[in-house]
């Protein structure tokens, strides 16, 4: 499912935000070829609103898999909560 994600993120960085967050409560493996694609556009998630952003983070954050995931793409949550960088290992 997530491959179909593949198309470039910088056309629209919250599809994935919403890829993470998939992966946190669905399970769902995300492709390396788009976990560069997220991580190299993560600069873009500035574009989007702060609403849309933080209803996607609640729900990564209970989702099963949210530690996971909160390591795996702790630079893209950096990007949305600065402060939380050291804290992710």
């Amino acid at each position: 499912f997530l491959n179909q994600l593949e198309m470039p993120h910088e056309l629209n960085p919250f599809m994935g935000m919403r890829a993470i967050r998939f992966s946190s409560t669905l399970g769902y493996e995300i492709s390396e070829k788009t976990k560069e694609s997220i991580l190299k556009n993560r600069d873009l998630l500035s574009n989007v609103s702060a609403e849309r952003i933080s209803v996607e983070l609640i729900k990564l954050l209970c989702g099963d898999n949210a530690t996971e995931v909160l390591i795996e793409f702790r630079d893209v949550i950096a990007k949305i909560i600065p402060a939380i960088t050291s804290e992710i290992q």
